[in-house]
């Protein structure tokens, strides 16, 4: 929190701005159980379209779940395509508490 007070409106405005649909955004690796690691560009939109689809389900199924009075404590790692959509990318569209769990606490 501390180092992105430090940081003017101004200038993150400007990068959100620049960013175009099909631009990588995340680069996310696979477990390498069937050979070597890949990476695989997720862009900008397919990670926004992503999470809208499975908010849109979730409003549908459990309407409960969608809204800032609900919290989440992430434990997927972050790198993991799962733990960046559900949590992270949730918690943006969502506007709800996110906690992250301690590497060891499961």
């Amino acid at each position: 929190m501390k180092l992105g007070k430090s940081v003017p409106n101004d200038v993150i405005i400007e990068k959100c701005l620049r960013q175009k649909p099909g631009e990588c955004c995340v680069l996310i690796y696979t477990s390498g159980t069937t050979g070597r690691p890949k990476g695989c560009m997720i862009s900008h939109d397919n990670l926004s379209w992503g999470t809208i689809q499975v908010m849109e389900v979730a409003s549908r199924e459990r309407p409960d779940l969608i809204g800032p009075q609900n919290r989440t404590v992430s434990y997927l790692p972050l790198s993991h395509i799962a733990g960046l959509l559900f949590d992270i990318m949730n918690h943006y569209f969502n506007t709800h508490e996110l906690y992250f769990a301690r590497p060891d606490a499961l």
